[in-house]
């Protein structure tokens, strides 16, 4: 049986007078509950980060395919501007705004977070 207590003043440990195997027995760092606190702290902050990235917009965890309009089918709210082929022709704002409004077909808005 071995003891963790010095017996001399070097401050080594020594065998047990019952005998037993040479040598003293290593003493984990830190104790059980600091690993879990650590590992439960590792799991919040990969989850926060998943979570972070999935909303951020950069579609880095793929996503819904974007929504077309054809640029004719724009009108304009507020500014001038007219459709030109395939495009719409922005030629002035008024008061530095431009608004465009459209009409799309119906899709599953869960998919999309945000409009960009």
């Amino acid at each position: 049986m071995l003891t963790n207590k010095p017996d001399d003043a070097a401050g080594e440990s020594r065998q047990a007078s019952d005998g037993g195997t040479k040598g003293t027995v290593p003493t984990p760092r830190w104790p059980w509950w600091a690993s879990g606190a650590a590992l439960l702290g590792l799991a919040a902050a990969g989850v926060l980060a998943w979570i972070v990235g999935d909303n951020s917009g950069a579609e880095l965890f793929g996503g819904a395919p974007p929504q077309v309009v054809n640029g004719a089918a724009l009108k304009l709210t507020n500014g001038v501007g007219h459709p030109s082929g395939t495009s719409f022709v922005l030629e002035s704002a008024q008061d530095g705004i431009v608004s465009l409004s459209t009409e799309v077909v119906p899709f599953a808005a869960e998919r999309y977070p945000r409009v960009e």
